[in-house]
């Protein structure tokens, strides 16, 4: 198969940053209307979440919201902006993004 069966998401590298400082390893409980009594998620960022390179390729996940009961996470990847090409970002797992905000936001 060309996909992977979870759910991938990607955030800045400053938002990894904030994470990995602030909130590694933490866990949260999420109470709903379909789980009044509550549950809990762990938030756990790799390590090597600094190093951007796609050549790592053991460490292409910076970080993975678990669910602690089932085990079911989402992946939780860094884009990293491509200095030698502005207004394009890139992930360690290849993916590439232009990006219309790029004049705003760099």
């Amino acid at each position: 198969m060309p996909w992977d069966s979870d759910i991938d998401v990607h955030v800045s590298e400053g938002s990894m940053e904030f994470m990995a400082s602030y909130y590694n390893m933490t866990i949260h409980t999420v109470h709903t209307t379909h789980a009044p009594q509550g549950k809990n998620y762990m938030l756990e960022v790799n390590p090597k979440y600094t190093n951007p390179s796609p050549g790592d390729h053991l460490n292409t996940i910076d970080a993975r919201w678990i669910d602690m009961l089932s085990g079911v996470f989402i992946d939780i990847t860094a884009v990293h902006p491509k200095r030698s090409h502005p207004g394009i970002m890139y992930c360690k797992d290849g993916h590439r993004y232009r990006i219309w905000f790029y004049a705003r936001f760099m």
